[in-house]
């Protein structure tokens, strides 16, 4: 199979993109092929992206020190969300057998992109999904610190009260500097986690757990 074909049938990215448009920037002068052995670096953290990135054969490793942050096989992309802004690569991406990628020059995605409807809407959606994940992401990581405030907000009223006590969730929010839906979140984010159990206002309590979370 040829890398245009491939493309076509296996980047979601090209999904129904004409094969003139893919042949064209397969074709372009600014269309790169390397070929890469294990442990050799596909293109490097804090480095400014030039590249769309498409990976036709192996498998890579994108790191950001020494934490693994995902793996690209073929048919993978990336280089997606820091071609157009001039931006550095977060991640350094690392062959993890031998590899062979396809480097797309910003021009000709560019020009690729103002040609092609499907390309540019692939495109769009691409980003969104990826700005979606990232919003999951914050989310997650506000919700696990409130959880935390009211972990120890909790684990303080048990020590003073004993394990079982009436709670107070407005007065909860307003000494944590929460919202009450906020609350009522990172409750059911301690509930979920063994740390607390609810019957009518009367919460109880596992110290041992609350502490794990804060």
């Amino acid at each position: 199979m040829d890398n245009v074909s491939f493309i076509m049938k296996n980047v979601a990215l090209f999904s129904g993109v004409s094969e003139a448009t893919v042949r064209a920037l397969v074709e372009s002068e600014g269309t790169r092929l390397r070929e890469l052995a294990k442990g050799e670096t596909l293109c490097r953290r804090d480095g400014v992206n030039d590249d769309l990135i498409v990976i036709l054969s192996g498998k890579a490793e994108a790191r950001k020190g020494s934490v693994s942050m995902r793996t690209l096989a073929a048919g993978d992309v990336t280089g997606v969300s820091t071609l157009f802004g001039g931006e550095v690569m977060d991640t350094d991406v690392i062959a993890l057998t031998k590899l062979t990628a396809l480097l797309i020059d910003r021009a000709s995605v560019l020009a690729a992109v103002r040609g092609d409807a499907v390309l540019a809407e692939n495109y769009i959606r691409f980003l969104s999904a990826r700005i979606r994940f990232l919003n999951g992401v914050i989310s997650r990581c506000a919700g696990a610190d409130s959880a935390g405030k009211l972990a120890r907000y909790l684990a303080s009223i048990a020590a003073a009260k004993g394990d079982t006590f009436a709670l107070n969730v407005s007065k909860a929010a307003a000494e944590l500097s929460l919202g009450r839906a906020t609350v009522y979140r990172a409750f059911d984010f301690l509930e979920s986690a063994g740390c607390v159990s609810k019957n009518g206002r009367a919460v109880t309590v596992n110290a041992e757990k609350l502490r794990e979370i804060y």
